[in-house]
């Protein structure tokens, strides 16, 4: 194997690979959670460092961030989280299936269960006690006909648990789910190959509730989500496109008397890629 060619930044980051795009909840059980704010998709403030061998072909990044949004934290140290992916691409040469991958990903956080108060509003950095929330899963992916337009397929599933510590008090068990999404990409070879048109479904199956007796499907969800993306301007450093994109997710048994909701998301936007 190639040597690897590691960098190191401090900056914001967001670790990408995630289900659901637009859903109300990622933690089984009713009311708050310490670690509401947390999510693979979310930006953190860290460190990491990434890296890939001499054809690029075996890639790596190690994160390491303190809990976002959180009102107990004081510092990078008080509330320690690391996140890791690695991945491994294989070229075959053929215009059937001309390159597949699998990866491997996690992600370790902690988040304060404790509070110190004054007029029992919590105080800013006075968090204390701790706890973990966790997710991990894998990857596959495919490149079908000729890596130039391919036809990419992409799948991802994850599990995740919250410490029953992180619903304050209110859970008799630790929050467990799992999820993943399969997403097809598809670039006509056509126009210069400016056009991608890509759908993708979510999933999200919770497993045991935090507080028993609480219906096993308590805020499942399902999300189906199409778009298109024309490229307007690119070279081999950067590239500018419009995108758009319709979502519609339905979550179980969350709103009034226990009925289904259903939320939608139109967007419209400019995607800058360096």
């Amino acid at each position: 194997m190639d040597i690897f060619s590691p960098r190191i930044a401090f900056r914001r980051f967001a670790a990408a690979k995630t289900p659901i795009r637009h859903g109300t909840s990622g933690h089984p059980g009713v009311g708050g959670c310490a670690a509401g704010a947390f999510g693979l998709d979310t930006n953190q403030v860290g460190f990491e460092m990434f890296g890939h061998d001499k054809a690029s072909l075996t890639r790596y990044n190690v994160s390491v961030f303190s809990a976002n949004d959180s009102t107990g934290s004081r510092n990078a140290l008080s509330s320690p989280s690391i996140y890791g992916h690695f991945q491994k691409y294989f070229r075959t040469g053929s215009d059937t299936l001309s390159q597949y991958e699998f990866g491997a990903w996690g992600v370790y956080a902690t988040y304060p269960t404790t509070f110190l108060t004054s007029g029992g509003v919590p105080i800013a950095g006075g968090g204390g006690n701790v706890q973990s929330t966790t997710r991990y899963g894998f990857e596959a992916q495919v490149w079908l006909l000729h890596e130039v337009a391919p036809l990419h397929l992409n799948l991802v599933y994850g599990r995740g648990s919250d410490n029953k510590a992180l619903y304050f008090g209110s859970a008799d068990r630790a929050g467990t789910f799992q999820g993943g999404f399969l997403e097809a990409i598809w670039v006509p070879d056509v126009d210069l190959l400016h056009w991608g048109l890509f759908t993708r479904y979510d999933v999200i199956r919770n497993q045991d509730q935090p507080i028993p007796g609480t219906p096993s499907n308590l805020g499942d969800q399902n999300q189906i989500t199409v778009g298109v993306r024309y490229t307007i301007a690119y070279s081999n450093r950067d590239e500018v496109g419009i995108h758009v994109e319709y979502g519609t997710n339905r979550e179980r048994g969350v709103g009034a008397a226990g009925l289904d909701v259903r939320s939608s998301l139109l967007f419209l936007g400019v995607d800058f890629l360096y």
